[in-house]
This record gives structure tokens, C-alpha cells and sequence, in this order.
């Protein structure tokens, strides 16, 4: 069983941030690694992806207006990730206060975790 052991997010400058640490084990030909993030009123979803897939890394932010690529910009290691997005990208949603931790292999959800506000 894979679960998430930490998450936090990090706003600065010209990047946003979040790292996700886990236990258990990510074996499939498709993983990703998310933030989710919602608007103050719910209204609103943003995801925040970095996913391997057969040995290729992509990383975008996809929300109702559609998807963005990005530039690649993670470290991944063997039981956590830091993934960095730019902040004209993300735009708002980086100051909205829902923020959701997501492991996904092989498009099914494995662990689900609340990323706790910065303080």
C-alpha cells in the first residue's frame, strides 16, 4: 500500500513548489505526482502534474481553461518528489488555500493526502 508520509508547498519569487514523500511503492509504466488546488469558493480546480511516463517526464498545470506544458523541473528521488512550476503559469491559484497532495499510477489514484497551509 503506498500512502503519503509528507507534503508541504512553498510560494517564492518567480516559482511555486510542492514536494510529496511517500512509503510504499510506485511500480508502473505511468506515474504522476499532483497538487491540486481549489479557488476559496470551490468553483475552481487547478492540477499541478509532474508524471513519468514510459521513461518520459512531462509536467503541466491543467484547469477548466485547458492544459499548459512546462518546462520539466523536478527532483525525484526514491520516496520523494519536488516538483517547480513558474508562478505566471499557476497565476492566482498559488494563493488559494486548498491544496491537495496526489499520487497516481497508471491513471489510478493510489494515496491522497491535504498539503497544510505555509506558515
Amino acid at each position: 500500500m503506498t500512502q503519503i508520509r509528507e507534503c508541504g508547498r512553498t510560494v517564492a519569487g518567480d516559482l511555486v513548489a510542492f514536494d510529496i514523500q511517500w512509503d510504499g511503492d510506485l511500480a508502473g509504466d505511468d506515474v504522476a505526482w499532483a497538487a491540486l488546488i481549489c479557488s476559496p469558493d470551490n468553483s475552481e480546480e487547478i492540477h499541478l502534474v509532474h508524471r513519468l511516463r514510459g521513461g518520459t517526464a512531462q509536467q503541466y498545470v491543467e484547469g477548466a481553461k485547458g492544459r499548459q506544458d512546462v518546462d520539466v523541473d523536478a527532483d525525484v528521488r526514491e520516496d520523494d518528489v519536488i516538483v517547480r512550476f513558474p508562478s505566471s503559469v499557476v497565476g492566482v491559484a498559488a494563493e488559494w488555500p486548498t491544496w491537495v497532495a496526489v499520487l497516481a499510477i497508471d491513471g489510478q489514484e493510489v494515496a491522497r493526502e491535504p498539503i497544510p497551509p505555509r506558515g
